[in-house]
């Protein structure tokens, strides 16, 4: 719909319209992280695995989001002895949190990273022949824990399944790396078709052959990400590196092997509520405009907080216990909704829900991610905001 002219001019809005922070150093938007949520999840997943079976919580990008030292800290007091990140900062970061934890950076780390591994006990993932020889160097005789990764079909990190098993013959050779682990990662687990998976798995179980026929024994074999482990359990073998299911989500179409409930919301406030007649556009470009004489409200969140751009016109959030349509272009610092007639107990300051439950109401990422065509996981990891609360309640 163009813009069309107003048929009658807007009133500009009254002082009081426009939100005051009760606190100077509120951010404009806030996450609240659930801890007695997070931890149903974990427990939930320990009682699906048979021991000695572990669970490698996955918390790199701030897990997910969610904030790195509160959720490995309580999944740490909860039992997980074992983390997964991305990358070297990551690792040292959760190293000062969790001095007796086990560490792994999935990512491939650089030579000159090697002495950060070492003295801060992580172990990290070899990605071929050539990484694996360069960062024995780089050890210079003092073992460095490592575990192989085989692309069995993710082509991405890893060596050659066809090929694995001879160039980590030659690796374990080398006194400078201590090979505790073999893994793998697959491609389509996210999927209700387990076939891609189940190809994968076989190729995995060729390679850990091979290395046993040559000898080695790999003390701790993975491949499991959220999707594997809720597809099939034969295919947890020592550890599952779990993710987003313990954040509360599922693929679709995966099997219910376990239930979780997202432990995470994230909220903004109204700053200015105003009465706009029929007709009036609404945001750049004019995207939007008023079918009837409305109340809209503008929001104290923008793409530069993670909410994203194509949220307008397609998305909804939560205040006063209902669903409100998101209208109009999402800006950079603001965003605007549309409250209908029906809106004269809102006012500025009021909270508003972008993701989470309010009354009987709920929207989570993988809906956000749904109306954004992404992933959850991008709408998690988005999320920018330095006012990150915990609290710990039976309901969210």
């Amino acid at each position: 719909m163009g813009c069309r002219s107003h048929r009658r001019p807007v009133s500009p809005p009254h002082p009081s319209s426009i939100a005051r922070h009760g606190r100077s150093n509120m951010s404009n938007t806030w996450t609240q992280l659930d801890l007695s949520i997070l931890g149903g999840n974990i427990r939930a997943m320990q009682q699906a695995l048979s021991r000695p079976v572990q669970i490698i919580f996955v918390v790199k990008a701030n897990a997910y989001g969610h904030g790195l030292k509160n959720v490995a800290s309580h999944a740490a007091a909860l039992g997980v002895q074992s983390f997964a990140v991305a990358h070297i900062d990551e690792a040292v970061a959760l190293r000062r949190e969790l001095p007796q934890s086990q560490i792994l950076v999935l990512g491939a780390i650089q030579p000159d990273q090697v002495s950060q591994a070492l003295e801060s006990r992580i172990s990290v993932a070899i990605a071929d022949l050539e990484h694996g020889l360069a960062l024995a160097a780089s050890a210079a005789g003092r073992p460095l824990q490592c575990h192989i990764k085989v692309d069995t079909g993710m082509g991405r990190l890893g060596f050659a399944w066809e090929t694995a098993a001879t160039a980590i013959a030659r690796l374990a050779s080398n006194p400078s790396l201590d090979i505790v682990g073999l893994c793998s990662h697959f491609a389509t687990s996210d999927q209700p078709d387990p076939t891609f998976a189940a190809v994968q798995n076989q190729r995995f179980q060729h390679v850990l052959a091979q290395c046993s026929d040559n000898g080695l024994a790999i003390p701790f074999r993975h491949i499991s990400n959220s999707g594997g482990f809720l597809t099939h359990q034969d295919w947890d073998y020592d550890g599952v590196r779990a993710g987003l299911v313990l954040y509360g989500y599922q693929p679709p179409g995966s099997h219910p092997r376990i239930h979780t409930s997202p432990c995470f919301q994230w909220k903004t406030r109204i700053v200015q509520a105003k009465q706009l007649p029929a007709d009036s556009p609404v945001g750049y470009g004019c995207t939007y405009v008023t079918s009837c004489d409305t109340t809209i409200a503008i929001l104290d969140v923008g793409y530069s907080d993670g909410y994203p751009t194509r949220l307008g016109n397609v998305a909804s959030v939560l205040i006063g216990g209902r669903r409100v349509p998101v209208v109009g272009r999402v800006s950079m610092n603001l965003t605007a909704i549309d409250l209908g007639s029906a809106s004269a107990t809102v006012k500025p300051g009021d909270e508003v829900v972008l993701m989470g439950r309010q009354a009987d109401q709920s929207i989570w990422a993988d809906e956000i991610a749904q109306w954004a065509e992404t992933i959850p996981y991008e709408i998690l990891t988005g999320i920018r905001t330095r006012d990150q609360r915990v609290t710990s309640s039976t309901t969210i």
